[in-house]
């Protein structure tokens, strides 16, 4: 058994769609998965791994997750000062990265919605979330992480234009 928030959130994202693929009023071949920050880094491991989801819009998200609770302004301090190394995340995260699926993404079409001046998710960590998806787009809005909530007022028209086309 394993336990742990990380194998629990996977767990339940990968039960929800599950669920909508058995549903009898949802076409399972026309699922897709949305995330912004966490919910887009938990949504690419599920990607990653779950062949249910056709296409996924993962914004404000990254890849290396252990590089990222090292370079995140929102980690990067506890991490200092827990002494934890990167290396000891890597072994203990191992399969809940997507960065460990490059093979099975190959062909998997996504798309990237990063920020420029991003202190939470640096932009390594983004580039390496495209690294993870190759067939992957990204693109790079203005703003930070936060001052990227900005982007709303635009970001949930071009999202539903991205699922009706790919979907």
């Amino acid at each position: 058994v394993t336990t742990g928030l990380g194998y629990a959130t996977l767990g339940d994202g990968q039960r929800a769609l599950e669920w909508l693929s058995l549903h009898p009023r949802i076409d399972p071949e026309r699922i897709g998965l949305f995330g912004i920050s966490l919910g887009g880094m938990v949504g690419s491991v599920i990607y990653s791994q779950d062949r249910i989801p056709k296409h996924a819009v993962f914004a404000l998200a990254g890849a290396d997750f252990p590089g990222l609770a090292q370079n995140s302004s929102m980690t990067r301090k506890f991490m200092s000062s827990s002494g934890i190394k990167p290396q000891e995340l890597r072994s203990a995260w191992k399969v809940i990265d997507p960065l460990d699926y490059i093979v099975a993404n190959k062909d998997k079409d996504v798309l990237l919605i990063n920020a420029r001046s991003d202190d939470v998710v640096p932009k390594e960590n983004s580039l390496k979330l495209k690294e993870a998806f190759p067939a992957g787009r990204q693109e790079l809005i203005s703003l930070g992480h936060y001052s990227a909530m900005l982007h709303l007022i635009w970001l949930p028209r071009r999202v539903a234009r991205e699922f009706r086309e790919k979907l």
